[in-house]
């Protein structure tokens, strides 16, 4: 139970190095900040210098189709209403994409799990031509400057959880947060 040590070590001490990288951050119960409320955040990196995640139970209006049209793409994944993701509420322009690596597109992260990060514009162009095995395509991310999020960690505003293909690709949104937390043995 990996998850359980890095907060014992979070909560003992708040300045030790912590890596969360292919980690969920899933948010307390009594978290009442809107932008974080009920969310589960993959993180994407997480060094000395801050972290960056993506929150993936919050699915956007806005279909891959319309935003392609948006940013003036070509669509090839057909008249299905995929919907777009908000990853966080910091740079609400940025793309980016998590992948099971099925379309071998561009320069790519391994997050561990048999998932793949993309922020490669390629990349994520590649998506929205030809779409292939399970990805999600994200506007904005979370971040966190050196040393907060250990300080949120040690402050109980998260849970951390390991993390595979089917909480990211697979689970429902609306379910997302509340079975991350049962796999803890948290009941919300």
């Amino acid at each position: 139970m990996r998850h359980c040590v890095i907060i014992e070590v979070a909560m003992k001490d708040p300045e030790k190095e912590i890596r969360c990288t292919g980690m969920a951050l899933v948010a307390h119960p009594n978290l009442i900040d809107p932008n974080f409320r009920e969310t589960v955040v993959l993180i994407v990196h997480h060094d000395e210098d801050g972290a960056f995640g993506l929150i993936i139970n919050r699915p956007l209006r806005i279909t891959l189709q319309e935003m392609a049209r948006k940013l003036n793409l070509s669509w090839g994944g057909g008249t299905a209403p995929e919907h777009a993701w908000e990853g966080g509420p910091v740079a609400r322009d940025t793309v980016w994409c998590l992948h099971d690596g099925a379309r071998g597109a561009g320069v790519t992260k391994d997050l561990g799990n048999g998932i793949l990060f993309s922020s490669d514009a390629a990349a994520v162009r590649a998506f929205f031509l030809e779409p292939a095995g399970s990805y999600r395509i994200f506007l904005g991310y979370a971040g966190w400057a050196p040393r907060q999020l250990e300080a949120e960690l040690a402050g109980g505003f998260w849970f951390l959880a390991e993390v595979d293909p089917s909480l990211v690709f697979r689970t429902p949104p609306d379910k997302c947060w509340e079975r991350t937390l049962s796999t803890l043995g948290i009941n919300p």
